[in-house]
């Protein structure tokens, strides 16, 4: 009998001993976290890779605020809250413990300024409507193109394959251009004659996408001399395989 209660004494000090070490266990856990939460919070929020979108709207879209705790930041969350702006992308999200997070995106670059109902598809390489503005905003006017539908974040409707391709290409060509601050737009209206207008007024017959560094030194070698002439309207055509042509 005494045997018996020994034992069952010996049991509730075990189980004593065992309930008091889980205790102690769930406190420090409890602790941990505590103190986590408290040195982790988020106390500064930086954005690197943006230009045209400000800091302020890159991490009002990714969803992050100060006071959160930086480890439990999902770059997911933050991936689909930046799809609200179709300029922007995520390329990785940055934590400097114990509290700066730094949001890394990367913009759309504007391709070329669609005219369209009577306002301008700012799009990128892929034909993506990135914004629908009032003016062109410096980027190079494209018309022609037969845009029969036009939604935010979604490629714009209506033209080919070939003449996005067409688009790309030129305005990638025009890029390269001394003299590219002096054009102002591109008519793509027929692929194989197309054309581009000066500021002043000088229309440039281009052609197709074909010879164009050939092309490129003919604009480069003769528009200057145009525009220091002070000539404007008339038709500079550098289709021509020994030189370009300017009819007043």
């Amino acid at each position: 009998m005494a045997v018996r209660k020994k034992k069952r004494k010996n049991n509730n000090r075990m189980n004593l001993r065992a309930a008091v070490a889980i205790m102690v266990l769930l406190l420090c856990i409890c602790c941990v976290g505590l103190i986590g939460y408290h040195v982790f919070r988020i106390d500064v929020i930086e954005v690197e890779g943006n230009n045209r979108i400000s800091d302020e709207t890159v991490i009002a879209y990714a969803g992050v605020e100060i006071g959160e705790n930086i480890l439990a930041i999902s770059k997911t969350k933050i991936e689909q809250g930046l799809i609200s702006d179709p300029y922007l992308t995520l390329d990785k999200i940055e934590r400097k413990l114990p509290n700066t997070l730094i949001i890394h995106v990367k913009e759309q670059p504007v391709l070329a300024a669609v005219l369209y109902d009577k306002q301008y598809l700012m799009i990128s390489q892929e034909g993506t409507v990135l914004e629908i503005a009032g003016d062109h905003g410096g980027s190079i006017q494209v018309t022609g193109l037969g845009v029969s539908a036009a939604v935010l974040g979604a490629r714009v409707q209506g033209p080919s394959e070939y003449q996005l391709y067409v688009i790309k290409e030129i305005c990638a060509w025009i890029d390269t251009l001394s003299v590219k601050d002096h054009l102002i737009s591109l008519d793509v209206t027929d692929p194989t004659m197309m054309t581009m207008k000066t500021k002043t007024g000088i229309t440039i017959i281009l052609g197709t996408e074909d010879n164009l560094d050939i092309k490129k030194e003919w604009m480069e070698s003769v528009l200057p001399r145009l525009i220091h002439e002070g000539k404007r309207y008339g038709t500079l055509d550098i289709t021509g395989s020994s030189g370009a042509n300017f009819i007043p």
